[in-house]
């Protein structure tokens, strides 16, 4: 046996009528059995053992068991405020009972799991299909176990929730009755709003309580940059990065990098390049900015038509008609002016330059390449020189969020939030949801490595890199957003709104002063 594989011990009793010949997954090297090859085994006894070997990781199965390949096991770290803290070694599915308490759940190979003693010693459960018998130490001879556990508020609203608590808690309902909780496991099924400490799974769903206007101008336009985003009002420009705002006065179009700041307003560019104060004239407008290496990229929107032209409502599958033929989507709440009488083009102050479809295009980077989205179109991808190393068809693609090497994208039609991971110049597909209808603000955090998603009704999801969601939430519909770990910015015509993630003692204290105003 190598390294990598295991040996899984299986039993079995046989009735006498039934048929001897079962399927299995993995290598016979023994036992009470014969292996007839393709696959399958004859049982040479009613009652008897077989040996199979495996990878570990892999999947194996007797008969209609299936299991995982692995080493598996049970043991008691320590004991908190009465609960027993187990570690479980083996991934899968685990269920059974430790200290004659029923245990379930999904292990993801090393996991700790709170459970308070009722009656023995014993674990008797399976992980990942295989049955794990032990005696463990007796309750009385754990060591207390300072485990570092978080406050957590949680908000609870329609399914019911376990906690297993390591101390008496509070919780309050939303109509304002207080109720106690003992230690060990509660089950709430009231809506309402608990602060606890406690061995559980960390809660997804989470409380964003609203603290004021952070910009009260009214926001006629955004845009996201990654790292920073730009908000316009009528009067003003509004750069917010790092919880902090630079206000600029005659400003359309904004970026920045590389010791290079430009500003744009009309066609008039100003450029500030290593404090080298440069204007250039631009053939029109700009859409958005990117820099690029020593020069800057602009984005130019395709012209407007002569003839007025009425959008359709978003529920017609109906066309404009106008050539080239484009398909109707909802119109945008912000300012954003195009036609289709002509293409977009991207276009760099050194003369370089790339026609694309007819729309409105934004620019952000992700790594050393630009990405170029069309509100009313696809997404492309190009490198430094403007060569298109990639593209993805789409009737609008009306929100992007770049974190490290992780794009996501919200697509109007059909509405769709997926995820890219760029691998080796490409990117691959690893997370598709359906989500939202209309619209959907994204943002990234660069702190707590999540991409914040934000529907038309002010539903919140927050997405590791994998597409996972770990965090739920409602705040108020949105145009886009900007995330600081505990700490939210929301933006849409009101202006832009600070919301705080309740999650400390300190909150909790918070939460009971604007209880009744806020629920």
């Amino acid at each position: 046996m190598n390294d990598e594989e295991v040996i899984v011990r299986c039993s079995y009793i046989r009735a006498p009528w039934s048929r001897p010949i079962v399927p299995f997954t993995g290598r016979f090297v023994g036992g009470d059995a014969e292996d007839l090859g393709n696959g399958y085994l004859k049982l040479l006894k009613l009652k008897g053992i077989i040996r199979l070997a495996g990878k570990v990781g892999d999947k194996g199965k007797v008969g209609n068991i299936k299991f995982i390949f692995q080493e598996t096991d049970v043991n008691v770290i320590g004991i908190k405020n009465g609960i027993a803290i187990v570690h479980l070694v083996g991934k899968g599915k685990y269920k059974g009972s430790i200290y004659g308490y029923p245990v379930e759940g999904n292990s993801e190979n090393d996991e700790l799991i709170g459970v308070p003693p009722i009656r023995g010693r014993k674990a008797k459960l399976t992980i990942g299909g295989l049955l794990v018998l032990k005696e463990l130490p007796k309750p009385s001879e754990l060591n207390e176990y300072d485990i570092p556990l978080p406050y957590t508020v949680l908000e609870i609203r329609e399914d019911c929730k376990k906690l297993l608590a390591f101390e008496d808690l509070d919780f309050v309902t939303f109509k304002g009755k207080l109720e106690k909780l003992k230690k060990g496991l509660n089950e709430i099924c009231s809506r309402g709003v608990v602060y606890y400490k406690g061995f559980v799974e960390e809660p997804k769903r989470c409380t964003y309580l609203r603290k004021g206007f952070f910009i009260s101008s009214p926001i006629i336009r955004f845009e996201h940059k990654g790292r920073y985003l730009v908000l316009n009002s009528s009067l003003k420009s509004f750069i917010v990065n790092n919880g902090k705002v630079d206000i600029l006065k005659d400003v359309d179009v904004y970026c920045k990098g590389n010791e290079t700041e430009v500003m744009v307003k009309d066609n008039k560019a100003l450029i500030y390049h290593k404090g080298v104060k440069i204007q250039r004239e631009l053939p029109e407008r700009p859409t958005s900015c990117e820099v690029l290496n020593e020069d800057v990229l602009f984005a130019f929107p395709s012209k407007r038509v002569d003839l007025p032209v009425k959008v359709l409502d978003s529920g017609t599958n109906a066309f404009i008609p106008l050539f080239p033929l484009v398909t109707v989507v909802t119109p945008i709440d912000w300012e954003e002016p195009w036609g289709s009488s002509s293409n977009a083009y991207l276009m760099t102050l050194t003369g370089k330059k790339v026609e694309l479809e007819p729309g409105s295009f934004k620019l952000l980077k992700i790594n050393d390449l630009i990405v170029a989205y069309n509100l009313y179109g696809s997404i492309y991808v190009f490198n430094k020189d403007l060569e298109m190393v990639w593209s993805r068809e789409a009737n609008a693609v009306r929100s992007v969020a770049v974190l490290d090497d992780v794009l996501a994208i919200w697509t109007q039609r059909p509405p769709r939030l997926r995820l890219f991971h760029l691998r080796g110049g490409r990117f691959k597909e690893v997370k598709k949801l359906s989500f939202s209808i209309n619209h959907a603000a994204l943002c990234p955090d660069l702190i707590s490595k999540l991409i914040y998603a934000i529907d038309e009704k002010g539903k919140m999801l927050a997405l590791n890199k994998e597409g996972e969601v770990v965090l739920e939430s409602t705040v108020t519909p949105s145009w886009t957003c900007m995330s600081f770990d505990k700490t939210l910015f929301t933006a849409s015509s009101e202006g832009m709104i600070k919301w705080e993630r309740l999650s400390s003692v300190e909150d909790w204290e918070k939460l009971h002063e604007v209880l009744f105003s806020h629920f």
